[in-house]
């Protein structure tokens, strides 16, 4: 073969058929791509082992000759589409775990959606995957890209079970860099193998300027359902890095939210051709760029590696003040409905429905919301004296601790005998909102009178190292934290089970995506106990709140119904 400025490509033969070769590109121009020669119709030289000379090797310890033998090893299993090494990884390997690579090694271009259930392991399976691609000399530039609550988790996962080496450029490793390399140089050349949040590349222009000019061997996305939407600046960086790389490897629990286009977003991203023009497909057309199991699939497999989650609902009756505001929040709902004409973008009946939403986290959250909409001046339809109402009402609440739900709360740890003791057992407290978490802070540390230590709040403010460092710290045996309070900045990726199998939700989430994800960080492979999980549901017999008359109205136009403390989902009905 001659160099490169002849364009002439070198390649390696994969089977021989008569003059009839098979081969696959491994420079440049052609890497990856696979061919058909008919020898007889090209000018070539046969090496033959007769015409092998032989040569001593004088290095210390046989070193050239050591590494000539581990080539040829490496080349061996260039082509293979079985497992040849990860299964010799520090895992507990189980046959479903291999499946997904053997799946996408089997395709031009090694491209798969892992899509099992919430705590089966994703992980574990990318790491697979990269393993059995580094084997096959096709791993050598890697960009992982992950939520930055589990940039560490990810990375101390992948070195210490593969033994495989991501540079995490967080808040602190950039820096690190930036002050170690030229100002002109670009930080992903300076590391091939890194594991970066998405936010810090979708916001960092600098970022994607240094991305335009890299090409990737393997891309891996974790929890990819925040790339499904096209539209957004995930989704463009998700495309856009799809088309830098040969290899691209996509995990999620809950890849699909109901909406047919963004899981169709998500297939494109492995392949452009696999959805038609006009969007229709079914899940065999699609069946080979994805797999996905449930606990019930391979619960053979793993023995007792899982435990059956027990889910109680707390009911909790609300105080005739919370009734109150309640009806007086969906009146002025239904009055906006009627005004807006059933135009669900209209502002007043979008904050209406906001003031709603918020009470059912917490009355805190819901003054929150009140308190900005006053200072921002602008009343519109909503009068100032509705809100100063509202706001009064409230505040009342919160200082007579009229709050069912927080009341119900803590009088079952009251009956559970916790104190937030190092004796007692840790708890994990979801909520939406940001206020709602300090509002349980506060009152929770007062009634059980908790040492601050003890108390922790995770949420989205944090930075990746200061997320990190909690993290850490609960997983430790010997943590002093026993109420670990997280807004859903918490529900994906992060390992909670370690020392911790009870989690309350104190508020339901609309989105059912998110409220799986929340309940698998403690129901998840390697659990060693059987997992609690509680939801928080307040009671109300009052028939505006309860909105059974708009039932009809809210299942056609939202496909679910308000329910006092959560929102039910509900199938929608074919018309």
């Amino acid at each position: 073969m001659t160099d490169k400025k002849h364009n002439i490509a070198d390649f390696l033969v994969t089977d021989v058929k008569k003059d009839i070769i098979e081969v696959e590109g491994i420079t440049e121009l052609v890497k990856g791509m696979r061919f058909t020669f008919d020898l007889s119709l090209e000018d070539y030289e046969v090496i033959t082992p007769e015409s092998t000379q032989l040569v001593a090797d004088t290095s210390n310890g046989y070193r050239k000759s050591k590494l000539f033998i581990e080539t040829i090893l490496r080349n061996s299993s260039f082509y293979s589409e079985g497992i040849e090494i990860a299964n010799k990884a520090a895992i507990r390997p189980s046959n479903y775990q291999f499946i997904p690579t053997i799946k996408a090694l089997s395709l031009p271009k090694p491209r798969i959606l892992i899509a099992d259930g919430v705590g089966l392991g994703k992980t574990i399976q990318v790491g697979i995957f990269l393993t059995e691609m580094i084997r096959r000399g096709k791993g050598q530039r890697i960009l992982v890209v992950t939520p930055k609550s589990i940039l560490s988790q990810f990375q101390q996962e992948i070195w210490s079970r593969f033994s495989i080496p991501l540079v995490r450029l967080d808040s602190q490793g950039v820096a690190r860099i930036n002050a170690t390399i030229p100002s002109n140089k670009n930080p992903l050349d300076y590391y091939d193998k890194v594991i970066v949040s998405i936010d810090t590349l979708k916001n960092n222009a600098q970022f994607r300027h240094h991305l335009e000019k890299i090409k990737w061997d393997i891309v891996a996305i974790d929890e990819c359902h925040n790339v499904a939407n096209a539209g957004s600046q995930r989704g463009e960086l998700a495309d856009f890095l799809s088309h830098r790389t040969e290899a691209l490897v996509l995990t999620s629990a809950t890849p699909h939210n109901g909406k047919k286009k963004n899981f169709a977003n998500l297939i494109t991203l492995l392949d452009p051709t696999a959805i038609p023009y006009n969007g229709e497909f079914t899940p065999e057309d699609i069946r080979p760029l994805f797999e996905r199991r449930f606990k019930k699939d391979v619960e053979n497999e793993v023995g007792d590696s899982f435990r059956d989650r027990i889910t109680i609902s707390l009911h909790s009756q609300l105080f005739n003040a919370e009734e109150a505001v309640l009806e007086q929040i969906q009146n002025a709902r239904n009055e906006a409905f009627s005004e807006a004409n059933g135009d669900m973008t209209n502002g007043t009946l979008l904050f209406t429905i906001g003031l709603f939403k918020a009470y059912m986290s917490s009355p805190a959250a819901c003054l929150e919301t009140i308190k900005n909409r006053l200072a921002k001046e602008r009343d519109e339809e909503i009068t100032t004296d509705f809100l100063l109402d509202l706001k009064l009402q409230i505040e009342n609440i919160l200082n007579t601790k009229e709050d069912g739900k927080l009341n119900e709360l803590i009088k079952h740890l009251k009956a559970k005998g916790w104190k937030g003791s190092k004796q007692d057992e840790r708890i994990i407290i979801f909520a939406e909102r940001r206020k709602t978490l300090d509002y349980l802070e506060d009152q929770l540390k007062t009634t059980f009178n908790i040492d601050a230590s003890a108390i922790v709040q995770f949420n989205g403010s944090l930075s990746d190292t200061e997320q990190q460092a909690i993290i850490d710290n609960f997983s430790k045996e010997d943590s002093s934290i026993r109420l670990f309070l997280a807004s859903d900045a918490g529900s994906q990726g992060v390992n909670l089970h370690y020392h911790c199998h009870t989690m309350f939700n104190y508020d339901i989430p609309w989105s059912i995506i998110t409220l799986e994800q929340r309940n698998g960080r403690i129901d998840r492979f390697g659990q060693t106990n059987t997992p609690y999980i509680y939801y928080l549901i307040s009671k109300s017999d009052n028939p505006t709140i309860k909105e059974k008359r708009k039932r009809k109205k809210y299942i056609k136009r939202w496909g679910m119904l308000p329910a006092c403390g959560s929102f039910m989902i509900l199938p929608r009905k074919k018309s």
